[in-house]
């Protein structure tokens, strides 16, 4: 049986993202992580990609994964409605 869809303005991508339990994002950013320092990247080069894969802006000092992390549990909580923005 299929569902109704609800109309939305994200792209498709970013509503898949948005449907993954938290526990997913967090393993698929470090293995991201992982997987780009294995590939020669810096830290600050892997740290920047990873979060711009997720949504993130760049920032000057580049990203830590631990910080990603972080923002990615924050951004979750305010879309369940379990922390106000």
């Amino acid at each position: 049986m299929l569902e109704p869809q609800v109309p939305t303005n994200r792209q498709p991508e970013q509503a898949a993202l948005e449907r993954l339990p938290s526990a997913v994002t967090h393993e698929t950013v470090r293995a991201t992580y992982r997987r780009l320092r294995v590939a020669g990247l810096s830290a600050h080069e892997a740290g920047s990609l990873t979060a711009r894969v997720n949504g993130l802006p760049a920032v000057p000092h580049g990203w830590q994964v631990e910080e990603i992390e972080r923002l990615l549990f924050v951004r979750e909580l305010v879309r369940t409605g379990r922390m106000g923005s």
